[in-house]
């Protein structure tokens, strides 16, 4: 059977400048939905506005599918979720978070059409990395225009024991200052398995440094390690 097409997911359009380095268009999350891309007109900071017009977005265009006696493999996460949103969130407390959460779920989700035959229940961690121009490496956004490439996703589905690795990679990354962030959208194993530990390894210019830490489920931390890349010296003479 094949994998359903990506569905609605957030993008951050990189800012454009003029030829004299002057700004003439500030980055702004974008709605990708297949050949669609509708501007949130939320600055790259606004990490709220972004979540809650995508889960608006959803909201407003999707239909679920609700038939009874499928199997798992014809069930989209994204569908469970969207029941969720439209049919318990309204009820709840503070729905406007619901949203968000659900929102940041369905985007993991549907980059990678999966279906509930992909839940096999350790922790699969995404990472992301922003670049100075802030626009962000990770699994929805694998490749960026200063040169970033998510070379390897770790993933639950078809996963085997042993660690879980991402990698992004910038072959000639551009001089500023990176920030590295860890999601734990995903528990590969039991249940109860709600926060697992990391490493990160960073590596500039021959140097690597390497961080440790642990991540809890459904709680992103965009901010776990920060470095800068220096400017290309000149050539000596």
């Amino acid at each position: 059977m094949s994998r359903p097409a990506k569905g609605a997911r957030r993008w951050l359009r990189p800012e454009k400048r003029n030829p004299d380095g002057t700004l003439r268009e500030r980055a702004v999350w974008v709605i990708r939905d297949g050949s669609r891309k509708i501007s949130t007109g939320c600055a790259a900071e606004d990490v709220e506005g972004k979540e809650r017009a995508l889960a608006d977005y959803l909201a407003s265009k999707y239909q679920p599918n609700r038939g009874r006696k499928r199997h798992p493999d014809q069930i989209l996460i994204a569908d469970v979720l969207m029941i969720y949103l439209t049919d318990i969130a309204p009820n709840r407390a503070r729905e406007d978070e619901i949203k968000q959460r659900t929102a940041a779920l369905d985007a993991w989700w549907c980059a990678r059409g999966m279906t509930l035959a992909d839940v096999n229940g350790s922790g699969a961690l995404d990472l992301y990395v922003t670049d100075p121009a802030l626009e962000t490496a990770y699994f929805a956004n694998p490749r960026t225009a200063s040169g970033g490439v998510l070379e390897r996703d770790a993933r639950c589905a078809g996963h085997t024991a042993g660690e879980h690795v991402e990698r992004i990679r910038w072959t000639t990354p551009r001089p500023g200052r990176y920030r590295v962030g860890v999601d734990f959208l995903e528990a590969c194993g039991k249940a109860s398995d709600r926060e697992v530990s990391y490493r990160l390894e960073v590596e500039v210019d021959g140097r690597r440094e390497e961080q440790t830490g642990r991540a809890r489920l459904v709680e992103r931390d965009p901010r776990v390690f920060e470095f800068t890349v220096p400017p290309p010296r000149e050539d000596a003479r």
